[in-house]
């Protein structure tokens, strides 16, 4: 995929036969970044070049899927930064962070099926939510330095997804959940307790 630097949008956009492709499709860097170092390629992002990117290492920004309306593909992740019970029970850090795990792999998983995992995980077990609210001793710089450190970002391959759920806590797997654990959308949640047990055990 090509990519071009818009002076007016400050950002990379993807080119269509040279042209700027509309609706726009804003590069998201960072997340793109973290794809090319998790496949052992190197780009550098510079202003007067045009850049050629492999689809599948490609994360756009504000994007839930590839083929998402636009708006609801921001809505949604709006949606999701502003959930109520999340808020209250979570850093705001965390779900970003998870958010930006399920975009950089790229997989048919929507985000408000995953937050609703976790909400409903938080409601029904108060140690767990407990753990979850002691995160807020953390201050964001703090918080972020830990995870960068102890749970980077990183594409989920079948020897993590496997590694993920041989390593979730059982107590965690409720009947009433809407979806069988080994699910995509599981994968993600499975990620965020274990996330949390973690933090919670090293602050």
């Amino acid at each position: 995929m090509e990519f071009k630097y818009h002076k007016g949008y400050n950002g990379f956009y993807l080119l269509d036969n040279g042209k700027f492709k509309k609706p726009f499709q804003k590069l998201d860097i960072e997340l793109t970044k973290i794809n090319l170092k998790n496949s052992d390629k190197y780009l550098s992002f510079e202003k007067d070049r045009i850049l050629l990117i492999d689809e599948s290492l490609v994360v756009f920004a504000n994007s839930e899927q590839p083929n998402d309306n636009k708006k609801n593909k921001v809505d949604t992740i709006k949606n999701v930064r502003n959930n109520s019970t999340l808020n209250k029970y979570v850093p705001q850090i965390l779900i970003d962070n998870i958010i930006d795990l399920i975009k950089i792999n790229g997989n048919n998983v929507k985000f408000s099926s995953v937050a609703e995992i976790i909400e409903n995980v938080l409601l029904s077990d108060l140690l767990f939510q407990a753990k979850s609210k002691k995160l807020f001793f953390y201050n964001k710089e703090e918080l972020k330095k830990k995870l960068n450190l102890y749970i980077p970002l990183r594409v989920i391959t079948k020897e993590l997804s496997d590694d993920i759920v041989a390593n979730y806590p059982g107590q965690y797997v409720y009947e009433h959940l809407p979806l069988d654990y080994k699910e995509k959308e599981m994968l993600y949640v499975f990620h965020f307790i274990i996330t949390v047990e973690l933090l919670s055990i090293i602050k």
